[in-house]
């Protein structure tokens, strides 16, 4: 019988998360905050609340979805930045035996998370503020550094150049302590050593 899988699709803002989720997601369509953020937020009547009753309705639409997805045991695939870690939801899913496999979107810097968010604004795209994307892009990764043994399968994807998504390298757990580990670029960016750091050392990636 094929274990169902929890998917989570990570990665900083203007990463390109909805853009290739579908890529890499055949099974089903993935839950895409932003987007039913900005959906949630366009027709709210403009007040000082706004903001959060967006964020409080989407949240909520996300609990829903993953927890009547969880009880008919089916496969979850949500987008998030990953500033918060889904402890609840990971654990719940290994403990009905799904598969956790993790698809880490990453950015060659920061000033060009800044750049695409610019641009999706200007087409009519949810707008994030330069601090909120400094914030969620330190969170993200010091998060999937300390947490990545909880995945069974980890992708780290490089997406700096827009439209040509680079498979850098892929993780399958063996066990609680090892992974194995495959190589799809002849170099792998610096800057994978400088923000996963914890990866890089157990892997010994050269």
């Amino acid at each position: 019988m094929q274990h169902p899988h929890l998917i989570i699709i990570a990665g900083c803002n203007g990463a390109g998360k909805s853009t290739f989720s579908p890529y890499l997601v055949k099974e089903i369509t993935p839950f895409d905050y932003d987007k039913n953020f900005a959906i949630i937020y366009n027709q709210l009547r403009d007040s000082e609340f706004r903001e959060q009753i967006a964020i409080h309705q989407v949240t909520e639409e996300l609990n829903l979805l993953i927890s009547n997805s969880l009880l008919e045991k089916k496969t979850i695939c949500f987008e998030t930045n990953l500033h918060v870690f889904p402890f609840t939801w990971i654990n719940e899913a290994k403990q009905l035996g799904y598969k956790i496999s993790m698809y880490f979107f990453c950015l060659k810097n920061i000033e060009l998370a800044k750049k695409r968010v610019e641009i999706r604004t200007k087409n009519n795209g949810h707008f994030v503020n330069d601090e909120t994307i400094a914030y969620k892009w330190k969170e993200g990764y010091k998060n999937l550094n300390i947490h990545f043994s909880l995945f069974d399968k980890i992708l780290i994807i490089d997406n700096s150049t827009l439209y040509k998504p680079k498979v850098l390298f892929e993780l399958e757990k063996v066990n609680d302590l090892n992974f194995k580990y495959f190589r799809y670029q002849p170099t792998i960016p610096k800057y994978i050593q400088n923000r996963l750091p914890a990866i890089f050392d157990i892997l010994q990636i050269p």
